[in-house]
């Protein structure tokens, strides 16, 4: 199992979220979010080399300046959300076709209501794919359940990809969600907070109790 905590905006839950074996911490650098961080403040936190090598670029269709902007901080891993019904495809072809972006790992989150509004054309440009809860005009954090029953049917439809399940997750039903969607790595955000972009110390310990556990069994 692999787990990611976003949303992070504070150093307390990025050492946090680290120390309680977190594989991968979130960045928001989409603006409409409240748990947004600009450039700037993330530079602020000065994160070292082990704690950079986890954290992940998260936005929604974002530029090719800061795209090659994130490459140069040392991100590593991007996490991309699409609106509604995008294509994409020469979208995700400009950005792979940027200095640096062809090794880098790269996540794509669309919004989709069915397997059937998957497209296999974007699979030649990513290396996974993360299902999350659905709410207009929103990209993620909303707290609503994914659709796991769609997340095992493209799972297992496209067992090359590595499949992330988000939405609204957190300790009491992780265990449930793993079990019921197959998933082997997922995200955490509103699920763990005690506010937007603040994450709650005692739910990140039980979160890490009940994965170390289900791991273990």
């Amino acid at each position: 199992m692999k787990w990611k905590v976003c949303g992070l905006r504070r150093a307390e839950d990025i050492e946090a979220a680290a120390k309680l074996g977190a594989d991968y911490l979130g960045f928001i650098f989409y603006p409409k979010s409240p748990r947004y961080i600009s450039f700037a403040e993330w530079k602020a936190l000065d994160l070292p080399e082990d704690r950079l090598a986890k954290a992940v670029f998260v936005s929604v269709e974002p530029s090719l300046e800061d795209l090659g902007q994130a490459v140069e901080l040392g991100f590593r891993h991007f996490q991309i959300h699409l609106p509604e019904e995008a294509e994409g495809e020469s979208y995700l072809k400009e950005l792979r076709d940027l200095p640096g972006m062809s090794e880098v790992k790269l996540w794509l989150a669309p919004k989709i209501h069915s397997a059937e509004a998957f497209r296999p054309a974007w699979l030649p440009f990513i290396d996974g794919v993360l299902i999350d809860g659905k709410k207009k005009g929103f990209f993620g954090g909303t707290g609503k359940r994914a659709d796991w029953r769609l997340f095992s049917e493209l799972k297992e439809k496209y067992p090359e990809k590595e499949w992330i399940l988000a939405g609204g997750l957190g300790p009491g039903d992780v265990v449930e969600a793993i079990s019921r969607s197959g998933a082997r790595i997922l995200d955490f955000n509103s699920g763990v907070e005690s506010a937007p972009g603040e994450k709650d110390v005692v739910s990140l310990e039980m979160l890490a109790r009940e994965i170390q556990s289900y791991s273990s069994d």
